[in-house]
């Protein structure tokens, strides 16, 4: 897990951006771990769709496909400046805010 503070963002309503996680596989490469469901929490994006972009400011955009075409505006943003061989989902590595109870 990458240790570094939260950036803040004007995009969105769930507009930070977080530390992309990552894990280490059997062969010792590193793998960066996508959210699994959209940052609402309603949708598992590996069955409903998702867009990945990584921009040029390594910036790993998550967004869900459902939500996009319904307007609402759900992406996930994942400061992805350690290089990884791939990446997966992970059901666990990324809680969402709009489910996340208050501290």
């Amino acid at each position: 897990m990458v240790s570094r503070d939260m950036v803040s963002r004007d995009i969105g309503r769930f507009s930070t951006t977080r530390p992309a996680q990552h894990r280490i596989d059997g062969f010792g490469a590193r793998v960066v771990l996508l959210p699994a469901h959209c940052v609402l929490g309603k949708h598992v994006l590996a069955v409903t769709g998702y867009t990945a972009t990584l921009t040029t400011d390594q910036v790993l955009r998550v967004s869900c496909s459902v939500c996009a075409l319904s307007g609402v505006d759900s992406r996930w943003f994942l400061d992805a400046s350690d290089e990884a061989a791939r990446a997966e989902f992970s059901a666990t590595a990324y809680p969402s805010p709009a489910t996340a109870s208050p501290r």
